[in-house]
């Protein structure tokens, strides 16, 4: 599977992104980020992200931005509070409003608004809009595909801070409005055919963290419930029919009690129930429970997290038990470089929600199994050579059991994408840099390679790895020519 997007963007704020803080004289600090600054509004349980910060008691020069490697794995949600017990009162909203556009008649409207009302208060306000139209020519003759996509997003989130304890609410809207692939004959109109799919998704939650340090017990817990529907499906004769639906139930929170000033151990703990309505009959409701018992701790030049994943399954076509490994070393040397190895893994339930999140022209027709990972390892080394510059190498190796393998899935004239699912093994690596200079220009190159191994028991699925991305690339570069204002540009190839 191949994709190549190419975007540019400008960016305008209404006020200053950061306050410059004193230079701390006893440590140095290490912020790191998922990605390239690049805003975008997923949905109300990832706005509230920010950098987490990283205090190790040996100096460094500069700040370190990386990525995580999550190399095909689902995306965590953050329990992370809005509310920033260290920053500053400000009165002032600050926020941006971002207008681009790239090849493929590709469009990308933002704007967010961040109000940090007192000391206590903070109200978040997210929106966008993207997408883009354009025939394609993969589309059989005589006619190609006139292909669209646009998705549009809103999301609000409020925090306020207690004398003990972090508050947080919030919510978000997404619609999807996009066609499936179609190959018509000089007998078939368009008007006889479905064209104009959307998927709406709705979502809220609440969340709560012990804000007293000096607590015995530590909590961190968030509540969600979201809604996802499958509008406009295959046949026209389904119109007036009840729209399929995915329910789902989430809680996640973390427990942990402090051993001393630089060890805790915990358990992290996640529950989740998917109910469906006017699905086939196959579908069954799903409950997921998983247990993540953990030892950390951290000194001068380490960090070490000793943990295990138990995941427990009920309803749908799995049940049972699995176990993973939750194994972390992250080990600082020559006072600006990191070495590190990790060993985990966990599951992925195959909800409509996270296939959403991966591709858009899935259909509700089948019910997947749940894909669980025993092992994903990784090895790399990170670090700053000189003021301005960053590098990151990395390799590793992943098992994946009943992973989703995507194929094309022809019904009458239309094409969706489906998928076949069988174990995947893969050795993955690779690497990338960053360079910055005196906060004006920033560049980011990324390229991640992938070889897939078909076990013997694919062999009933021929071509089912054909659609597994073998490299990964991605650029960005950002350009400041005034404080206020952002010029951004980026590629990206799978």
């Amino acid at each position: 599977m191949k994709r190549t997007i190419l975007s540019l963007c400008a960016l305008g704020c209404t006020a200053v992104f950061a306050q410059t803080q004193s230079q701390d004289t006893t440590v140095a600090r290490v912020v790191v980020v998922e990605n390239l600054y690049n805003p975008s509004i997923m949905d109300a349980s990832k706005i509230d992200i920010v950098p987490r910060v990283e205090e190790p008691s040996a100096p460094k020069t500069g700040i370190e931005y990386a990525t995580s490697i999550r190399p095909l794995s689902h995306t965590p949600q953050s329990l992370m509070p809005i509310i920033s017990r260290t920053e500053p009162t400000r009165h002032v909203p600050l926020g941006y409003i971002r207008l681009g556009g790239g090849s493929a008649s590709s469009a990308d409207l933002a704007a967010s608004v961040d109000y940090l009302a007192s000391e206590r208060d903070r109200l978040k306000v997210n929106a966008s809009l993207d997408g883009w139209r354009g025939k394609k020519g993969e589309a059989a003759e005589p006619s190609d595909w006139k292909s669209r996509q646009y998705d549009t997003r809103f999301a609000l989130a409020y925090g306020h801070r207690f004398n003990k304890l972090d508050f947080q609410i919030g919510g978000d809207f997404r619609s999807q409005v996009f066609n499936y692939k179609h190959s018509l004959s000089s007998s078939v109109s368009e008007n006889h055919l479905n064209t104009h799919q959307r998927h709406s998704q709705i979502g809220a939650y609440v969340a709560a963290a012990s804000a007293d340090q000096s607590l015995p017990l530590q909590f961190d817990f968030r509540f969600a419930v979201n809604n996802l529907k499958c509008h406009h499906g295959w046949d026209p004769q389904d119109a007036g029919e009840p729209t399929p639906a995915e329910t789902g139930i989430r809680v996640d929170a973390d427990f942990w009690a402090p051993m001393s000033e630089k060890a805790r151990v915990g358990v992290d703990m996640s529950f989740e129930h998917l109910s469906y309505s006017a699905c086939d009959s196959s579908f069954k409701n799903v409950s997921d429970l998983e247990l993540n018992p953990y030892y950390r701790i951290e000194t001068d030049n380490a960090r070490i997290r000793l943990g295990v994943h138990v995941d427990g399954i009920l309803g749908g076509p799995d049940k049972g038990f699995d176990f993973a490994p939750d194994l972390q070393a992250d080990f600082t040397f020559a006072r600006s470089y990191v070495f590190y190895l990790h060993a985990t893994g966990g599951r992925e339930l195959n909800s409509f929600r996270h296939i959403n999140d991966w591709v858009w022209r899935w259909n509700a027709e089948k019910q997947y199994h749940s894909t669980y990972v025993p092992l994903r390892a990784v090895a790399g080394v990170k670090g700053s050579p000189t003021e301005g510059v960053w590098f990151h190498v990395f390799g590793g190796y992943t098992i994946r059991k009943n992973d989703l393998l995507p194929k094309e899935d022809i019904y009458g004239h239309l094409a969706s994408v489906d998928f076949l699912q069988a174990k995947a093994n893969a050795v993955f690596g690779g690497g990338e840099i960053r360079y910055a200079y005196k906060d004006v220009v920033d560049f980011l190159a990324k390229a991640t390679f992938y070889s897939w191994k078909e076990d013997e028991e694919n062999n009933a699925l021929p071509n089912a790895f054909l659609m597994k991305p073998t490299m990964e690339l991605d650029m960005q570069a950002v350009f400041r020519p005034m404080p206020d204002v952002e010029a951004w540009a980026g590629y990206r190839h799978v």
